[in-house]
């Protein structure tokens, strides 16, 4: 894909495309970003050659967030999306960094394993001009 040519430069989610509770994230991403965000789902063909690629075995209950050239996982990713949005959201990064990974990631899981009693399924569709911010978008 060319806009994804300088892969080192982009700031990609790699989210769960059956979860509802995943899709309404993205959703609200895409409307309180103030970086430009790239996404997918795991289970594209992207997803998982490039997640291959950075060692990873994909755990479904897992957000990866790729910003940059580094990888992050789980919390880490939750937070660090939450940096470049607008409104309160960055509050969730400098909050969040005062608490040991584990301990984040301990309550990510809680969240992660209740996510389709949270949310039921849906897909993200999105708006005409967003389209080109999902890497493997099929109309």
């Amino acid at each position: 894909m060319e806009r994804l040519k300088n892969i080192d430069d982009k700031r990609i989610v790699f989210y769960d495309g059956g979860c509802g509770f995943c899709n309404s994230s993205v959703q609200r991403i895409i409307d309180k970003k103030k970086k430009t965000f790239y996404f997918t789902a795991i289970q594209s063909d992207f997803a998982k050659e490039f997640l291959e690629k950075q060692g990873v075995k994909i755990d479904m209950t897992t957000l990866y967030y790729w910003e940059k050239g580094k990888l992050f996982d789980k919390s880490s990713a939750v937070i660090r999306i939450a940096k470049d949005m607008k409104g309160l959201y960055p509050l969730i990064y400098y909050f969040g960094i005062l608490f040991p990974k584990p301990i984040r990631d301990y309550i990510y899981l809680l969240v992660a394993r209740n996510r389709h009693k949270i949310k039921s399924s849906h897909r993200v569709s999105p708006k005409k001009d967003g389209e080109e911010l999902f890497i493997d978008y099929k109309k």
